[in-house]
C-alpha cells in the first residue's frame, strides 16, 4: 500500500512511514506541490496510490466519484 500525501502535510512524514508503506510519496516530491485537485487525485489513481490528505475536498470528490483512489 503506497500513499500520497498532500501538500498539506509536511513531506517529512515520509521517511516516517516509509517501513510501513514503501513506495510512498509527498507531492513535492513529484513537482505537484501547486499541482490541482485534479492532477493530484488522477496521479494516485493512475499509481494506485492512497490519498492522504487534511484537504475536505478530496473526502468531498471521493463521495462524488467513489474510488479509486482511496481516501485517508
Amino acid at each position: 500500500m503506497k500513499l500520497l500525501l498532500d501538500h498539506n502535510l509536511s513531506y517529512r512524514l515520509v521517511s516516517s512511514l516509509e517501513t510501513l508503506y514503501p513506495g510512498s510519496k509527498h507531492v513535492r516530491q513529484i513537482n505537484m506541490t501547486t499541482a490541482s485537485d485534479v492532477t493530484v487525485w488522477s496521479y494516485a489513481r493512475k499509481h494506485g496510490m492512497i490519498l492522504t490528505s487534511k484537504d475536505s475536498d478530496f473526502y468531498h470528490r471521493s463521495m462524488l466519484l467513489g474510488h479509486p483512489p482511496k481516501v485517508i
